[in-house]
């Protein structure tokens, strides 16, 4: 099995940002799993089958992010603040 190990910060502070929901979508439709960054903003994507996943954050005051990874791989996640 493989993973995918990640940090989601601040876009504009680029403090970390931990309660962030990282959900990782597989090739295979089926194959999805979600976690809850740390406070460090840091977060573990095990016991995925090999190849490129989608990346969807969410968190509450910033916008969401969709990205593509693969695994094996450490992504740095900047996501931007809602403003008004």
């Amino acid at each position: 099995m493989a993973s995918i190990i990640g940090k989601v910060v601040s876009g504009r502070s680029l403090l970390p940002l931990g309660d962030t929901v990282v959900t990782a979508t597989g090739p295979e439709m089926e194959d999805e799993k979600t976690v809850v960054t740390e406070s460090t903003g840091i977060f573990v994507l095990s016991g995925l089958l090999a190849g490129p996943y989608k990346l969807h954050l969410e968190k509450e005051g910033f916008h969401v992010l969709d990205e593509v990874a693969t695994t094996g791989s450490a992504v740095h996640l900047p996501m931007m603040p809602v403003e008004g």
